[in-house]
């Protein structure tokens, strides 16, 4: 920054660095949520101390970076039972869950139920409210609150 910029334009340009390389890693768990994600690789994806980054990703997405891949992981999942019918153990597996177990755990805590009583309960109804929900918390719309707060 040249010398005739103020503080506060040096806080914002850093604040939109810090909300770009969270919007990356946002992007980075939408594309690898079928795999292992650490938070070391987030801070790395992000150049971020893990303090730092773990800071930041809530106040950007209210949530910890592994609550927004869990969010992300079981997001998929009812989109697969529900849209392509798949079976606990398959939808487990292509969601990024390692085990059938794990993924029944999570998926309980996460909705309330568990994924067969969901699957049983929503069918094609909750897709849609899914899907509009989902596209509420998109990394546009998480750039755009960020900016403007």
């Amino acid at each position: 920054l040249t010398g005739g910029e103020s503080t506060k334009q040096k806080i914002s340009i850093s604040r939109l660095e810090r909300t770009k390389a969270i919007l990356e890693t946002i992007s980075y768990i939408h594309n690898n949520y079928r795999k292992k994600i650490t938070i070391p690789e987030l801070c790395q994806l992000a150049k971020m101390s893990k303090p730092c980054f773990s800071e930041y990703f809530k106040s950007i997405t209210g949530l910890s970076a592994m609550d927004y891949l869990m969010g992300t992981r079981i997001f998929w999942s009812k989109i697969l039972f529900l849209s392509r019918g798949f079976n606990m153990t398959k939808t487990a597996n292509y969601a990024g869950f390692f085990d059938a177990a794990h993924f029944t755990h999570a998926f309980t805590a996460y909705c309330g139920m568990t994924p067969t009583e969901y699957k049983r309960r929503y069918q094609k109804q909750s897709l849609y409210e899914d899907l509009q929900s989902r596209n509420r918390n998109m990394p546009i719309q998480i750039l755009r609150d960020s900016l403007e707060g």
